[in-house]
């Protein structure tokens, strides 16, 4: 049935809206994709304009991953809290960006104890694995997003809520750089959790001295270039006035023997230093 009139002369925009909330013409529980409600009523929705992201952009090589909160205040099992955010309770979506702008994400699932991304639910599991590479469910959700992009180089940040030796291996083994920060207990090599806890003091290196770590084959990395075993980067230019030159930077005091399959952040958090000072 077709009305034969405009609706707008007998209702408000407003009104029409406010009785949507209460009006259904279809069963929305009926709607079934895998994921529970509410996610599932938009999930269609959602995935076209995940689409509709890539095909408007051309993606760079540097990426974030980062957790994002809607805000929502009903009822919904789905709802998280999280006290230290700008908004502390609705739907968190894991998310990959560049410069703002979402390219895709992820619903977070709290009754999915092995995370949005994992497979099958096993005894001693605590995630996915990449190759072997154990990761525990938030580490998954790298993975899972950077899988779902087109298939060229990147170099993913993300913050210490991600950061472990597994999940750098993990990403290694897909070609894909990663820099991040790093929590004291997330496994990674002992001299840099030393180093850390130093800075935390006021008690680190002196400025303009850089420390290297040995890649797995035993060979240092150059700290004048940022190129790393993933393949990306450039090569540092260093301006004549630089008072960072390469002749007056001093020499490390130490290497680091570093025997895991970690390409460390911290020659290339000192090259950018350089970089831009």
């Amino acid at each position: 049935m077709v009305p034969t009139h405009p609706i707008l002369q007998y209702m408000s925009f407003d009104r029409f809206f406010l009785l949507q909330r209460h009006i259904r013409i279809s069963d929305s529980n009926s709607i079934s994709c895998g994921l529970p409600a509410p996610f599932a009523q938009v999930n269609e929705w959602a995935e076209h304009i995940q689409q509709s992201s890539l095909a408007l952009c051309q993606l760079g090589t540097c990426l974030a991953v980062d957790e994002c909160m809607v805000g929502y205040t009903g009822r919904s099992k789905q709802t998280v809290t999280v006290k230290n955010k700008p908004t502390p309770t609705g739907f968190k979506v894991w998310v990959v960006a560049q410069a703002g702008y979402f390219v895709r994400w992820l619903w977070h699932q709290p009754s999915n104890a092995l995370g949005p991304a994992a497979g099958k639910k096993r005894k001693r599991a605590t995630g996915t694995a990449e190759g072997g590479i154990s990761l525990n469910p938030t580490q998954s959700v790298v993975v899972a997003l950077v899988k779902q992009l087109p298939e060229q180089t990147y170099h993913v940040f993300f913050d210490n809520l991600f950061s472990s030796p597994n999940l750098f291996t993990a990403l290694r083994q897909l070609g894909i750089g990663a820099t991040g920060t790093a929590r004291v207990n997330c496994g990674f090599y002992q001299p840099f959790v030393e180093a850390k806890k130093a800075d935390t003091k006021g008690e680190c290196w002196p400025w303009g001295m850089l420390k290297t770590a040995p890649t797995p084959d035993g060979q240092s990395i150059p700290a004048r270039n940022s190129k790393s075993e993933f393949g990306v980067g450039r090569q540092q230019r260093i301006p004549e006035h630089d008072p960072y030159s390469k002749s007056s930077v001093p020499s490390p005091s130490y290497v680091f023997p570093c025997r895991r399959s970690l390409q460390t952040t911290m020659i290339k958090w000192a090259a950018l230093i350089l970089e831009t000072n």
